[in-house]
């Protein structure tokens, strides 16, 4: 091709004769002759075209350098990239053989078509028709296999005009741009992201299963507290209950001058209630020995841990009254100095002495009348001996009317004596009015029997003048011991 060349001239044809082949084969053997200004054209575009490859091929293998140092896997970008650098020569071939703005249809293409097989080429016709194939001569690139193994192959394309060179070359590079970045985009995780995302959602779901299990035994230790505490508020409130009870009735019916021993919650609460102070002994982990100086101990579950069960069943064998229950229960015990079996002896015969007594005093009717079961009570000699010896005297003063007998004493037991006596309000025989009956009554026992108290109470639906005695009731009262 020359400077001033007609470009429209028709294209030479393939030799006739020559058969289909490889990219070696596109073109008839015969050499063309090159000007000298052409040939400087294509060795200036080859050592171009060689120089960026080389340039690429720097980049690339710095690229590679920098890969390697990072923590990264084999992916498909590797296989990507020795696709390439195997493959590059055919590839530019191809793009090459493309450009991108097609050629202006001419009457050169018809000239394109090859030949039948087996026909004669006509090289004489052929050689004369070829004014642009000798601008377009043919540079036969390195085969592959001679290439270095890992030498990326220099992509030589044919080159037909320094304009369709630079095309091709700037398709070329934004190809493998194209391929770079896909390469990189498609680039798998490494391994330690994968386990540290793998751990991560393990710490999680430790983390979620902890709290859940810490819910579930927080909820159970509050339940637990809370049952807890309102059993210990349950028992709490039991035994306050049982220590008001038995303070208020030690303080009604223990003569104050007796002496009585207590833990010191309980004579706190017995003093609160009116009792001497003097005459309470407070137990503690210090006594040494069983409270025998006392008339009654208040058996809590503080006297029971300090002396156990030996106290009840040795020195206080005689239970006057008993409240609440379990651990909470509180008994008033009568204190037997000399033991449980000198008492229970003691109280034997007191029981003897009292069914005599009480038959006696029963077959007196002169001036005493028995109402109800009365009678039966002191035949039986269930009467305290101080009450049966007030009676016996009051009744030589005025004639009295007796409905029954009977202790206040909740949980006792059934040997103790019976305390108090109910007269009737008004006796008919005494011919007093009733507050003149009950003024009497009243003072003969105060100035007699200091120990007692007289009041009027309702029983059974009627009202009675009661006379009652303190506890505990002394023995061998009859027998003058």
């Amino acid at each position: 091709m020359g400077d001033g060349g007609d470009r429209s001239q028709e294209l030479p044809q393939r030799v006739r004769g020559t058969t289909r082949g490889g990219p070696d084969q596109l073109t008839p053997s015969v050499s063309p002759v090159l000007s000298e200004e052409l040939r400087q054209r294509l060795q200036a575009a080859i050592k171009a075209e060689r120089d960026e490859a080389a340039a690429k091929e720097q980049q690339d293998a710095t690229k590679a350098t920098e890969q390697s140092q990072r923590p990264t896997v084999p992916g498909p970008a590797d296989s990507q990239v020795k696709s390439l650098a195997v493959d590059g020569y055919h590839g530019l071939r191809k793009r090459a053989a493309k450009p991108e703005h097609p050629a202006r249809p001419n009457h050169a293409a018809k000239s394109k078509r090859t030949a039948r097989p087996g026909r004669p080429a006509e090289v004489g016709r052929n050689a004369e028709s070829q004014p642009v194939a000798e601008s377009m001569p043919v540079v036969k690139p390195l085969p592959v296999r001679d290439l270095p193994v890992n030498h990326k192959p220099t992509a030589q394309v044919q080159v037909r005009t320094p304009d369709q060179a630079q095309t091709d070359q700037a398709q070329t590079d934004q190809a493998q741009t194209d391929q770079g970045v896909h390469a990189m985009a498609e680039t798998p995780k490494g391994p330690r992201r994968q386990r540290f995302g793998t751990v991560r959602l393990v710490a999680f779901a430790v983390v979620f299963i902890n709290i859940g299990v810490l819910g579930v035994l927080v909820s159970r230790y509050i339940a637990n507290s809370s049952s807890d505490n309102s059993t210990t508020n349950a028992a709490l409130h039991r035994q306050e209950q049982a220590r008001e009870q038995a303070a208020s009735w030690v303080a009604q019916q223990v003569d104050q001058d007796d002496v009585v021993s207590c833990d010191r919650a309980m004579c706190a609460a017995l003093e609160a209630d009116g009792f001497p102070s003097r005459n309470l002994i407070v137990l503690s982990s210090n006594a040494s020995s069983y409270p025998l100086n006392s008339a009654v101990v208040v058996d809590t579950a503080t006297v029971r841990s300090l002396f156990g069960s030996s106290l009840a069943s040795a020195y206080a064998p005689a239970t006057l009254a008993s409240f609440g229950s379990g651990m909470a229960e509180i008994s008033v015990r009568v204190i037997a100095p000399h033991g449980a079996g000198a008492y229970q002896a003691a109280l034997n015969s007191d029981l003897a002495d009292r069914e005599v007594s009480g038959s006696g005093l029963a077959n007196n009717t002169n001036r005493l009348t028995l109402s109800g079961p009365a009678g039966n009570q002191l035949v039986a000699g269930q009467v305290d001996s101080r009450l049966m010896l007030a009676i016996t005297v009051l009744a030589v003063h005025q004639p009295i009317d007796i409905l029954g007998f009977g202790n206040i004493a909740p949980g006792g037991d059934a040997q103790m004596p019976l305390r108090y006596a109910d007269l009737a309000e008004n006796d008919q025989a005494a011919n007093m009015s009733k507050s003149a009956y009950l003024k009497s009554i009243t003072a003969f026992m105060a100035a007699h029997y200091h120990q007692t108290r007289t009041q009027i109470v309702t029983e059974g639906g009627q009202s009675v003048v009661r006379i009652e005695f303190t506890a505990p009731s002394p023995l061998g009262l009859f027998d003058g011991t």
